[in-house]
């Protein structure tokens, strides 16, 4: 979990200033490999991702060693397992629009099955929606056109002001919202001093969304210290559901307002 806090955190910290740099090298962007991941993975077919990730991160997977590319095939398994529990857990929630936090290169805002019929909007570091938008750019009409539907909100999620800048881009708090966070997002805020981010937003769709609402995420069993089922319904949720989603030692977890 360190390694993967640290992985998203360094990468903000040390973010080139010109994002052409990394839309030209794709393979130097932790970000891009993670839709590396997704792009390979044999359980789930993301088009989105392999455009996302580009040619130059799918080459270095392939460069790499036999060891290397089995560690990887595990991985991108595991990525490919957990997107499609999440996504579809996502568009089972229902609702008339779709929240994604710490959206960073996540390709669920681009899903037809969880984004269908949705107001759509992704919250990250308004550093790498930038770099994301660069690289979308560069991808062609199609994927610019399925990308203009979506709503960027460019705030950090370790602060206090993305709930704000969520609400005045359009986001409606009086319609049921599916909220989701990619991959293992809810673990990256688990070290102490991020506790109040994780609380933030763990807590957010009880206070900008109705009843029916939903939120959605995947973490590792008892990152919280508790059964996060009854971490959620302490937190002001009515109820919430554990699933397994395919991966040893991680759960889905869906909580509804």
């Amino acid at each position: 979990m360190a390694a993967r806090r640290s992985m998203r955190f360094a990468f903000l910290a040390g973010l080139l200033a010109s994002p052409v740099c990394i839309a030209a090298a794709p393979c130097l962007s932790a970000l891009a490999r993670r839709a590396a991941m997704l792009a390979v993975s044999r359980c789930i077919d993301d088009p989105m991702a392999r455009a996302l990730a580009g040619d130059a991160a799918m080459a270095t997977l392939q460069e790499e060693s036999a060891h290397a590319r089995a560690v990887t095939a595990d991985a991108a398994t595991e990525a490919g397992l957990r997107a499609k529990w999440l996504r579809e857990a996502a568009a089972d929630a229902g609702g008339d629009q779709l929240a994604v936090l710490c959206a960073g290169f996540d390709t669920a805002a681009f899903d037809a099955s969880a984004a269908a019929g949705r107001r759509v909007f992704e919250v990250d570091d308004g550093r790498i929606l930038s770099l994301k938008s660069s690289l979308i750019h560069t991808r062609g009409a199609d994927v610019e056109r399925v990308a203009a539907s979506i709503t960027y909100v460019p705030e950090p999620l370790t602060g206090r002001a993305w709930a704000w800048a969520l609400l005045t881009s359009g986001f409606d708090p009086s319609r049921r919202t599916a909220w989701l966070l990619p991959d293992l997002s809810m673990d990256d805020f688990g070290a102490q001093e991020l506790s109040a981010a994780r609380t933030r937003l763990a807590t957010a769709p009880t206070y900008y969304s109705p009843p029916g609402s939903a939120l959605v995420f995947c973490m590792r069993e008892r990152a919280v210290g508790e059964s996060p089922a009854a971490w959620l319904c302490r937190l002001g949720y009515s109820s919430a559901i554990e699933a397994p989603v395919g991966v040893r030692g991680q759960i889905g977890v869906v909580a509804w307002v």
